[in-house]
């Protein structure tokens, strides 16, 4: 909840991440030498966060409540577009983010069962 009236918090948590969006190559002044170094991104919460929904399957079967917990802080990033678009946008644009939220049909019964709790919660927020 703190992120929704704090945004640079989510920044901070999120970014910079290795994720991208695909066929997005960042801008740079550097030589060409320099370009093909590997750069050192650090890890973020964002990072984290693929890393448990591309492995959805996995974790059906060994950890629930954590997928749980993903699955409601993508839906709270999807409910809070205004602040966490950029994070959003990234996951969204993943190969196989769609697919991963779609993989079993317990997942569909726990990200319905999830929104819904997350429209509650909103709702007794902001009155």
């Amino acid at each position: 909840i703190a992120y929704r009236f704090q945004p640079e918090i989510l920044d901070t948590m999120c970014f910079p991440t290795s994720l991208k969006l695909p066929g997005h190559q960042p801008e740079s002044t550097a030589t060409p030498a320099a370009k093909d170094k590997p750069t050192n991104v650090p890890y973020s919460a964002l990072d984290g966060l693929w890393q448990m929904l591309d492995r959805v399957p996995e974790l059906m079967n060994s950890q629930l409540k954590l997928l749980a917990a993903a699955v409601r802080l993508v839906s709270t990033l999807w409910e809070c577009q205004r602040s966490a678009h950029g994070a959003v946008d990234l996951l969204r644009a993943q190969p196989g983010f769609w697919g991963a939220l779609k993989e079993e049909n317990d997942l569909s019964y726990m990200i319905c069962h999830t929104f819904v709790g997350c429209v509650a919660d909103c709702a007794l927020v902001c009155g």
